[in-house]
């Protein structure tokens, strides 16, 4: 997939989910941190979240920004 101008440099193609996407990992794979994801064609960002992983595995979602194309 071509990035958009308007995706990061840094951010991945993930493939499964046809979009890019910007964050880090723990050591067992799980989202972690600031989280951005841009629609595939456009680039638009259609995801700001804050993920953090408790002790039992759940995800906890806070500040999560959902933005559209004008």
């Amino acid at each position: 997939m071509k990035r958009p101008n308007t995706v990061p440099k840094e951010a991945k193609w993930n493939e499964d989910d046809y979009e890019w996407e910007l964050g880090k990992r723990n050591k067992d794979g799980n989202e972690i941190g600031e989280w951005k994801w841009w629609e595939a064609q456009e680039g638009y960002l259609c995801c700001h979240a804050f993920l953090m992983i408790t002790e039992t595995l759940e995800v906890l979602k806070d500040s999560i920004l959902m933005a559209s194309p004008l």
